[in-house]
């Protein structure tokens, strides 16, 4: 391609070619038609932010020290070789889930690489994993090696002078019984598995510690463990910690051993202090007591060590343990802080750390100074023992759980970070500069709704809050429908429960009306200074599914209708029977739909005077429906999307409507067996295209959902929790790599109507606001018009020529064999 010339007059037109020939086009899956093709070669683009999401797995390079690794629990697998400055993803592309449970890198042969999938910290947004990964060449390439079925993978150790020796400690399905759980080892390098230790099919193993002097003894942390959709059972009989002198031919139950809480247990995490093999820690709950516990004689015996209570915060979800490898002295417990103890678990201080809620660590064995750290806000890196740190500022992997969008040019996202906060993020973002992003008040998990009557305020849903936040001011005021704050209370005795992540909705018919969703539909027309309900209960509210507030005094460890049963943690992250999304008609604001975290839909077409449960057949009981769109081309129709996961249930649920819900359709023909879905979205201009993001990524469909797609084109195995479509592109907000947005819809609109791509085929314009090179002397960012062009191979000869329309030529284009722009 030549520029010609470029003067002031055009300096505002920006062309980018798309340019389709054969071979050089990423083939579609299972299907490599020209439809396809287009499909997969319109890739998406990275929005922002450049700020870290949570990490629960890291490693180090034994020998190149400025190289590190980290899994995140939606971000995949990445690799930093100057200790933190920039990162880059190893997983794209190979990994077909973005969940990381567990790594390490073999110190006999660091180019040898194992990654466990499934993220171990079960909250209540957990992905799931596929296995095993193996990399021989440093995390270039990688190949799945098994264990599928494990889902949850909380731990992997390779053996230190055999790196075809490798432990997995595998969780398991986390919402049911299976039996591809506990220990398992290869000694093959992944070909053959062998489980090794197998308590039951409800206990996985969430604990593995290997004694790197003598790699035969090796201790392991089981759980039994099971989250429900309306809560968690932390703690059961089959928890306990076993140990094997023999690599794990035998193993031991030393859970009754002298010095350990007795009774059923919770999670816990073991770790060996390296320099005194003999010394073992043990993080643990149990209904005899809770604590730190440390053996000198490799688990004959125990001491309770300490029970400071910010070593054993929320129990279910930290529970970390690593020894430090140099100085049997120090262990360093990970919960919301990094604490630390330099005389043997007695005394701790916390290290302070560029964000909270830690969840890995790696303490470089040759240099005990050397570590890298994961938490909630990403990787990062100290040279000095936590005295200064790397930032986390330069890793693309934020968890965003809903989106908003403006209706500026270029518009701006807003959505909420896990752990973080709210956000904007201009759709043409200078990344990685965070300047360019604006914070607008704290909501880690919310919905964001803005105000048309004035849209610098903000609406924001936080754990049972609602906010509302002026940008002109940075003012933040609660104006939710209710005061009470409902910490450490059981759901059934809470007058209005708001999901973690309950929806707020700002009316597009009336500009001060908001609507926001508990278990009723509350209604707002004074911008919230005053609130009326507006429907009944529209859940389940299954009295036997709803936790109940024990009275003072009562045992709960025996009672399953308090769950826990030993730590509670009431926090709003497992309030249940909720609304979970709200959507009004663009046709009309008495038409509003409302879809529930126990599995029900309904639909009022009066305002809210009357409501009709409208819940498909063919939903599974106390699925949640995760979001309703109601059509923006008819309005009887809708589409929304359901998971079942926390059921033990995988199956993808997306249902059609086109008469209010009197009938629905499961519309699921192409969508992968297994793929829990999050959203998905009618396409604005086109009634036959419909968007759906799932747990692995991004599918499309043609003929209104009946058949579904799933293209190839630059977005990663990630978790898609919102999708929105604003002109031309198509946004999602995804839960572990940020927004993206797809800026190509004109082309797939043109593409539903079926061209014939057998001729060369000139799509029309889009207009677009993006930077695509210096264009004139000043080098702003260009605005202009987004042109695709389909060329068959057989027209690969044919030149192209651009004016501005004045008749001067400003690009030129004769493709050559070679010719990839």
């Amino acid at each position: 391609m030549r520029i010609n010339n470029p003067s002031s007059r055009v300096s505002w037109i920006a062309l980018l070619l798309v340019f389709f020939i054969g071979a050089g086009v990423k083939p579609a899956l299972g299907n490599d038609s020209p439809t396809d093709q287009v499909i997969n070669a319109l890739e998406w683009r990275f929005v922002g932010p450049w700020r870290g999401g949570r990490v629960n797995a890291v490693a180090g390079h034994p020998a190149e020290k400025r190289t590190f690794f980290a899994g995140y629990t939606g971000g995949g697998v990445w690799k930093t070789t100057d200790a933190g400055i920039t990162w880059q993803n190893l997983s794209d592309g190979q990994f077909q889930v973005g969940s990381i449970g567990a790594m390490d890198v073999s110190d006999s042969n660091p180019d040898v690489i194992y990654v466990g999938t499934g993220e171990q910290a079960l909250r209540g947004d957990v992905s799931h994993g596929d296995g095993v990964y193996k990399s021989t060449d440093g995390g270039e390439s990688w190949t799945n090696v098994g264990l599928a079925d494990t889902r949850q993978i909380a731990e992997l150790l390779i053996h230190p002078t055999d790196p075809d020796t490798v432990y997995v400690a595998a969780l398991g399905h986390f919402a049911g019984p299976n039996e591809e759980r506990g220990v398992f080892r290869t000694t093959d390098g992944g070909e053959t598995w062998e489980r090794i230790l197998f308590v039951d099919d409800n206990t996985g193993a969430v604990g593995l510690a290997l004694d790197e002097s003598n790699p035969d003894r090796l201790i392991a942390g089981m759980w039994d463990v099971r989250r429900f959709p309306w809560g968690i059972r932390s703690a059961g009989p089959g928890s306990g910690i076993y140990r094997t002198t023999d690599g794990g031919a035998t193993w031991e139950n030393i859970s009754e051993h002298e010095g350990l809480p007795q009774g059923i247990k919770e999670r816990m995490d073991v770790s060996i202090s390296q320099s005194r093999p003999d010394r073992i820690w043990a993080l643990m709950s149990a209904a005899g007591g809770r604590g730190l516990y440390r053996s000198d004689d490799f688990g004959d015996t125990w001491e309770k060590i300490s029970n400071h209570a910010e070593l054993t915060g929320r129990t279910y979800y930290f529970q970390k343990l690593a020894a430090d490898p140099a100085d049997a002295e120090i262990v360093y417990v990970l919960n919301w802080n990094i604490l630390v103890s330099r005389d043997g678990g007695v005394t701790f201080e916390v290290i302070p750390s560029g964000h909270a809620d830690h969840h890995a660590f790696w303490i470089d064995p040759e240099d005990n100074q050397r570590i890298i750290d994961g938490s909630d806000g990403g990787a990062q890196i100290t040279f000095n023992g936590g005295k200064s740190w790397s930032t986390l500022y330069n890793q693309p992997t934020g968890q965003f759980y809903t989106l908003t969008l403006d209706d500026q040019e270029p518009f701006n996202l807003y959505g909420s970070q896990q752990d973080w906060g709210t956000l904007i993020v201009p759709s043409i973002a200078r990344d990685p500069d965070p300047r360019g992003y604006f914070d607008t008040g704290w909501s880690e998990a919310g919905h964001i709704a803005i105000s048309h009557d004035d849209p610098n305020i903000l609406y924001i849903s936080d754990h049972h809050w609602l906010l509302r936040y002026d940008r002109r001011t940075d003012a933040i005021k609660y104006i939710g429908p209710r005061d009470e704050t409902n910490y450490g209370v059981g759901t059934r005795d809470i007058k209005y429960r708001f999901n973690w992540t309950f929806p707020v909705v700002s009316s597009i018919h009336d500009d001060r009306t908001i609507y926001v969703g508990s278990q009723y539909v509350h209604r707002s027309r004074n911008g919230g200074e005053t609130w009326d309900v507006i429907s009944p209960d529209l859940t389940r509210a299954d009295p036997d599914k709803l936790e109940i507030t024990p009275e003072p005094g009562v045992d709960t460890s025996s009672n399953d209708r308090y769950w826990g049963p030993l730590t509670r943690d009431s926090n709003g992250d497992h309030w249940f029977s909720t609304l979970y999304t709200i959507a009004e008609s663009p046709f009309s604001g008495r038409i509003i739909w409302t879809g529930s975290d126990d599995g029900r839909v309904h639909v009022t077409r009066n305002g809210g005077k009357s409501w009709k449960n409208v819940t498909p057949p063919g939903l599974p009981d106390y699925a949640m429906v995760t979001r309703i769109d109601a059509s923006p081309h008819d309005e009887a129709t809708a589409y929304f999307t359901a998971s079942a996961y926390k059921l033990d249930d995988y199956r993808p649920f997306v249902f059609h409507t086109d008469d209010f819900g009197e009938t629905w359709q499961l519309i699921t023909a192409g969508i992968a067996d297994y793929e829990v879905m999050r959203v998905v979205r009618a396409d604005t201009q086109n009634e036959k295209i419909v968007y759906a993001g799932a747990e692995s990524g991004f599918y499309f469909s043609f003929d209104g959902g009946s058949s579904w797609s799933r293209p190839e084109n630059g977005l990663p195995a990630v978790p898609i929790y919102d999708m929105k479509v604003k002109g031309n592109s198509l946004v999602a907000a995804t839960h572990g790599r940020g927004f993206w947005s797809l800026d190509h819809l004109a082309a797939i609109r043109e593409l539903a109507e079926g061209p014939d791509l057998s001729e060369p085929f000139l799509f029309q314009p889009a207009p677009v606001v993006r930077r695509v090179g210096d264009w004139s002397d000043e080098g702003n960012p260009a605005a202009g018009a987004l042109v695709h062009y389909w060329l068959p191979q057989e027209a690969s000869d044919l030149r192209l020529e651009f004016s501005d329309g004045s008749g001067e030529l400003i690009a030129e284009f004769a493709p050559k064999p070679d010719d990839e722009n």
